[in-house]
């Protein structure tokens, strides 16, 4: 990671190289040899600038690629016939962000991002039965949204936090699994809620160092499955 600032402006960026392999020895061979190996390799840049408005607001935009391999559980049972799968192949996204930072008053801060994440091969679930769950790659996925928090301290030792996200998660692209359920475009991510409101206020004790606090979380309606038919 590198970082340069001149004047009002400061600019980032850096480079990422991940590695994952996996090998399998199968010693269960009344079923067939399911050993094997594959790797995984991608480098995977992002940079960044951010601009002081005044001394208290700060606006900044970014841009970064990612790069997400299959996990073992999501390898296990996903190729021909339920075996071990070599050929799954890793999510790759793009992600775009903007927004500001700035204090409000003395003693708050408040954030405000704007966000697009736009993915191909997407892991998705194929099948599930008798405990056993297979993944595929679909097609395109995208998800936009803003993140909106607002940090505050108060007298005699309290502070809070407020944070609102929004976001809209949907696929881009229809694709089929191999039972023959056909996912549109335009279908929310399942497990993926729309809102969600965040809050919590805490207590601290400065001489000891005690703190406690409360907090709460509500979150919006989600989809449970890929075709979004059930509730």
């Amino acid at each position: 990671q590198a970082e340069w600032a001149r004047g009002d402006w400061q600019f980032n960026g850096g480079l990422r190289r991940s590695h994952v392999s996996f090998k399998v020895d199968d010693r269960y061979l009344s079923n067939g040899n399911d050993g094997g190996r594959v790797e995984y390799n991608k480098t995977t840049p992002t940079v960044g600038a951010l601009y002081r408005l005044t001394p208290a607001v700060n606006v900044y935009a970014s841009a970064a690629r990612g790069f997400e391999a299959p996990s073992f559980g999501e390898l296990f049972y996903s190729g021909p016939g339920g075996t071990f799968s070599y050929s799954l192949k890793p999510a790759q996204s793009t992600h775009l962000e903007t927004g500001l930072k700035a204090y409000v008053g003395a003693d708050s801060r408040m954030d405000l991002a704007l966000f697009q994440i736009d993915t191909r091969d997407e892991l998705v679930v194929d099948s599930s039965s008798g405990g056993r769950t297979s993944y595929r790659n679909a097609g395109r996925t995208q998800r936009r949204g803003l993140e909106l928090g607002l940090d505050s301290r108060w007298q005699g030792g309290l502070s809070s936090r407020l944070a609102y996200t929004y976001l809209d998660a949907r696929y881009d692209e229809a694709f089929t699994t191999s039972g023959g359920t056909v996912v549109s475009a335009g279908k929310r991510l399942p497990g993926i809620a729309e809102h969600n409101l965040y809050a919590d206020l805490t207590w601290r004790h400065a001489p000891s160092g005690f703190y406690a606090g409360v907090e709460g979380l509500v979150r919006g309606r989600m989809q449970v499955e890929d075709t979004n038919t059930q509730q």
